[in-house]
């Protein structure tokens, strides 16, 4: 189960989740937002890679 989400999002798109997350029970939306956090964070972290090799 590690490919939970398989799409892209940006920071944006990320925190609308998140913020629907919030409605959901505490135990499930905890276990998601934090699979969506390390998600984004690797994200931005390719992005910032894909940058520093374009320049």
């Amino acid at each position: 189960m590690e490919k939970l989400f398989s799409f892209d999002l940006t920071p944006a798109e990320a925190d609308i989740i998140i913020a629907g997350l919030a409605e959901l029970p505490a135990k499930t939306s905890y276990f998601l937002i934090e699979r969506l956090r390390e998600k984004t964070k690797a994200f931005l972290e390719q992005n910032q890679a894909i940058e520093k090799v374009k320049e």
